[in-house]
């Protein structure tokens, strides 16, 4: 955390930073970051939006603190930032939740075919038979198994 004197402004830090000062903008960052979260959280009620919210609109304000033609309403102009960014969370998240699910993809306009059923084997529960086999008199023997037709 960078330690600025109480006595020094926003508008002192905006002019720096603008100069490209960036302990400046370090320090414009400590104190507005915990801010701007907690005000995205309060219209978000989502951290990981809100945090990435907080980043944005401090990308934002380091490409433009050059604009800002009122240093003094640096607060508001943060504010500012961050307000339409809410927003488009806002309305992302609400698009998204509302929308259908995607449709399959259709390859071809024909319908479906399948398949006749006389080429398809039927196959029968297992039966039991009898066999003899020859010589030696053992007896019969069971043989099961399916009975596959087709």
């Amino acid at each position: 955390m960078n330690v600025l004197p109480a006595t020094v402004t926003d508008a002192e830090l905006a002019c720096a930073a603008a100069a490209g000062d960036r302990h400046a903008f370090a320090c414009i960052y400590d104190r507005y970051a915990d801010r701007l979260f907690n005000f995205c959280i309060g219209m978000l009620a989502d951290r990981d939006a809100a945090a990435d919210c907080v980043q944005e609109v401090f990308c934002t304000a380091a490409a433009g603190l050059g604009q800002l033609h009122e240093p003094d309403k640096l607060r508001p102009w943060l504010y500012g930032i961050a307000r339409p960014l809410i927003t488009r969370q806002i309305v992302t998240a609400q698009t998204t939740a509302a929308a259908p699910p995607p449709a399959p993809s259709v390859t071809s306009s024909s319908p479906p075919t399948t398949t006749p059923a006389t080429s398809v084997r039927s196959v029968t529960p297992p039966t039991t038979s009898i066999a003899h086999h020859g010589g030696g008199g053992s007896g019969p023997r069971a043989v099961t198994g399916p009975a596959i037709h087709g």
